[in-house]
C-alpha cells in the first residue's frame, strides 16, 4: 500500500480501514493515549528526577524579561522602564546571595533585604520593588505568571517606576540545579541618572557587560514534550471530527462512544498541558 493510502486509512475513514480511521481503532488509540499520559507525567516530573536540565536548557534572557516587562507596561499606557546598570548589578548580587545562603525569599535570613542591594551596587532611589521567579524554562511565562499576580503586576505596572534591572542566575539551589531570575524597579532620587534607554540595541549593549547574565538559546526537553503532547492529541481531536462528519454524511452505524464526548476530553487534556507550566514566582 502507498504512503499515500496508509496516511489516508491512518487519518479518515475509507474502506480500506473499514469506515472507521486507524487513529481512532483501540490498537492505535489505546497506546496513543499511554503515551500522552506518560508525557504529561514527564511533563510535570521531569524538572524533579533531573533537575539539573532544567538549569542549562532553559531560555530566559534578562533582555527578554525587560522587553516583555516593557511590553506589559505600553498595553497600559505606562512609560517604558530604562534599563539601569547599577540595578543589574544589585539584581545579580540578590541572586548569587539567594544561591550561596540557600534562600529564596524578599528577606534573607539574616534580614537583608532587597534595598541593602540597590545601596552596595550604588542606586540611590526614591521608590523600589523587587519581582523574583525560580525554575521557569522560559522569559514569556516568567512574565505571564508575574502578571497573573496581582502585587507583581502592581509592580510591573506602577507608573512611578523609571529604571529596571534584571539576573537570570543559574546555580544550585538547596542541592538541585535551577534559574533564578531578579527584576528590580526603582525611581532615582532628583539629580541621579545612570540608565540607557529600552531599544533593543541598548539593552544587548547594556547587558554585553555582565556575561554570566546570558542563556544559550537551547533546546527545551519540556517544551519538545508539550508539543509533541499537543500534536498528538490534536491528530485525534481531528480525526474525531473528520470521523463524526462521515457518519453523518454517510449515515454509518456502529457501536462506538460518542466522538463529541472524546473530543471534549482530549481537548481538555491538551488545555492542562497547555496551561501547565513549572516555576514559582515570589
Amino acid at each position: 500500500m502507498k504512503l499515500k493510502g496508509r496516511l489516508a486509512n491512518f487519518l479518515v475513514p475509507t474502506a480500506g480501514n473499514q469506515w472507521r480511521a486507524w487513529i481512532l481503532q483501540p490498537r492505535f488509540l489505546t497506546p496513543l493515549v499511554i503515551v500522552i499520559l506518560l508525557g504529561q507525567l514527564f511533563f510535570n516530573l521531569f524538572p524533579l528526577v533531573k533537575p539539573g536540565v532544567l538549569g542549562y536548557s532553559s531560555d530566559i534572557t534578562p533582555v527578554k524579561i525587560v522587553m516583555l516587562t516593557n511590553r506589559e507596561r505600553q498595553k497600559a499606557g505606562l512609560e517604558q522602564l530604562r534599563v539601569n546598570t547599577l540595578l543589574n548589578k544589585a539584581a545579580q548580587a540578590k541572586a548569587a546571595n539567594m544561591l550561596a545562603f540557600n534562600y529564596w525569599a524578599h528577606v534573607s535570613p539574616s534580614g537583608q533585604t532587597p534595598w541593602l542591594f540597590f545601596k552596595q551596587a550604588g542606586y540611590r532611589y526614591k521608590v523600589a520593588g523587587e519581582n523574583l521567579a525560580k525554575d521557569f524554562t522560559d522569559s514569556e511565562s516568567v512574565v505571564q505568571a508575574w502578571m497573573a499576580s496581582p502585587s507583581h503586576r502592581d509592580n510591573i505596572l506602577d507608573a512611578r517606576f523609571r529604571d529596571i534591572g534584571v539576573a537570570v542566575v543559574k546555580g544550585d539551589f538547596k542541592g538541585v540545579k535551577t534559574t533564578l531570575i531578579v527584576q528590580l524597579f526603582g525611581a532615582p532620587v532628583a539629580g541621579f541618572a545612570d540608565t540607557t534607554q529600552p531599544t533593543p540595541s541598548s539593552l544587548a549593549k547594556n547587558f554585553n557587560s555582565f556575561p554570566s547574565l546570558a542563556t544559550a538559546k537551547t533546546i527545551n526537553p519540556l517544551s519538545v514534550v508539550k508539543f509533541g503532547i499537543v500534536f498528538a492529541v490534536g491528530l485525534i481531536v481531528g480525526a474525531l471530527v473528520v470521523d463524526s462528519w462521515f457518519v453523518r454524511r454517510y449515515h454509518i452505524y456502529r457501536l462506538a462512544g460518542r466522538n463529541a464526548a472524546h473530543a471534549g476530553l482530549l481537548l481538555a487534556i491538551v488545555l492542562l498541558v497547555i496551561l501547565t507550566q513549572p516555576g514559582i514566582i515570589f
